[in-house]
């Protein structure tokens, strides 16, 4: 536990630096083993506090303190306003000799604070061996009792907007969350030591958290794949957003060696999404994009001209996504599949091209349409097609703004006006490149 810069009273100052001797010196004095300290600054978690819980989860974790402690009548049992004990801190701090200590005196294995967090899932969180298997031993439990059947793996028939609070609560809540389960927490620890250890005890490698999530969507590490896969859990689950391990891997850089192990364990690169999408096509229109990824799938072997309804190509995807601040990466992107050989004004389904796709849309990314016109994109179909008609959009608009909503709270200190005149300067802004890209092409012929 961290508790530099917090005002500490002596006691348990002396129990956090695991200074016996202080202690001692302060109990001789009068002082109280069991009192209760609260940092009113921490919501809840540093509230409630005794000197036993700060000897054993503090950075130094002193076996010596949390014995004396114990010695001179320290209540092992006593919970701090979240609900974390003694052996809580120290399973969370890897303090597996205090755990063991606590264990003896009769603090609770199945310990578990607030938000539903075990000692144990902490402990696999951390990927602390020793810990995980003393706790096992005093009879922790491998998986979260009470389990609900587990849902079906389908998105929900109900739209979000018609959905009331509760059944929206009833349905994210009839499951565990997934940082409450210990195979989960030990998968996303990217350590491997701790799962073999909890499915020998029963876990199960398939078992889904809220969001129909199995853990080898929560693995964040080659070696936590391997481990999962070589217990049995499927590559093929879908949780509630139609995610599988391997699409969830692609969701930023860090995902990287998870997603190259399970490209090694033969995962599908052509499994279709519910709106008919490979992988690459999902994941060159998702907002959470990344060339290294594209670059993945494309070496891996994943069918560049692959196309679904409604979406066209991975070109298509990528040319109408809005990269926002993350400036370029849209461009490079598109550089990367046309280097891999997706023409660049290949049509989709209704005979747009990239281009045309990249300036029809509110959010227009410059760099996709600098990258499109650098490579050759026609620019005269996109300037019928769309960017002269957004120009007229926001001039209408700017004109004459459509009326707010009367919750319209979240635009508050907002400059709409400002903001509307900028849409429409950008707008203006795409057009004349797209005006200029035609100019140069009928001088170069």
């Amino acid at each position: 536990m961290n508790t530099e810069g917090l005002d500490i009273p002596p006691m348990h100052r002396a129990a956090d630096e695991g200074d016996v001797a202080e202690i001692q010196r302060l109990v001789s004095a009068g002082g109280d083993v069991n009192a209760s300290w609260d940092d009113s600054a921490s919501r809840g978690f540093f509230t409630g506090l005794t000197p036993l819980m700060l000897a054993a989860g503090s950075t130094v974790g002193s076996v010596e303190a949390v014995q004396l402690l114990l010695d001179l009548g320290a209540d092992p049992l006593a919970k701090s306003g979240a609900g974390a004990t003694a052996l809580w801190l120290a399973a969370e701090y890897s303090h597996s000799h205090n755990v063991a200590i606590l264990l003896n005196v009769g603090s609770d294995p199945l310990v578990e604070i607030s938000n539903g967090m075990s000692a144990l899932a902490v402990a696999a969180q951390a990927d602390d061996v020793d810990t995980v298997r003393l706790l096992l031993a005093a009879g922790a439990l491998a998986e979260p009792t009470g389990i609900p059947p587990q849902r079906k793996n389908v998105l929900p028939s109900t739209p979000l907007s018609d959905w009331s609070f509760e059944s929206m609560r009833k349905y994210y809540t009839d499951s565990w969350p997934s940082y409450t389960i210990p195979l989960f927490a030990a998968a996303e620890s990217g350590g491997a030591n701790c799962i073999p250890i909890l499915i020998e005890a029963g876990a199960n490698p398939n078992f889904l958290d809220n969001n129909s999530g199995s853990a080898l969507m929560h693995a964040s590490s080659s070696t936590a794949v391997e481990a999962l896969i070589d217990a049995g859990c499927s590559l093929h689950t879908r949780d509630t957003f139609d995610r599988t391990a391997f699409s969830r891997a692609l969701e930023g850089n860090e995902g990287v060696e998870a997603a190259k192990a399970l490209i090694r364990a033969g995962v599908d690169l052509e499994e279709l999404d519910s709106y008919g999408r490979t992988v690459l096509l999902s994941l060159c229109g998702s907002l959470t994009i990344e060339v290294e990824m594209v670059r993945l799938l494309l070496d891996a072997g994943a069918n560049i001209h692959a196309t679904a309804p409604h979406f066209g190509t991975a070109l298509h995807c990528a040319a109408q996504l809005f990269g926002g601040d993350r400036r370029g990466l849209l461009g490079d992107v598109i550089r990367l599949l046309v280097g891999a050989g997706l023409p660049v004004d290949i049509r989709d389904e209704n005979g747009d091209t990239p281009l045309q796709k990249a300036v029809g849309d509110e959010g227009i990314d410059l760099s996709a349409v600098e990258a499109l016109l650098e490579l050759g994109a026609d620019p005269g179909g996109a300037i019928c097609h769309g960017a002269a008609a957004h120009v007229k959009m926001w001039e209408g608009i700017v004109s004459n703004p459509p009326a707010l909503p009367e919750n319209s709270f979240m635009l508050e200190g907002y400059d709409r006006e400002a903001g509307l005149k900028e849409c429409l300067e950008s707008a203006r802004f795409v057009l004349r490149i797209l005006e200029k890209a035609v100019a140069d092409r009928s001088v170069s012929a």
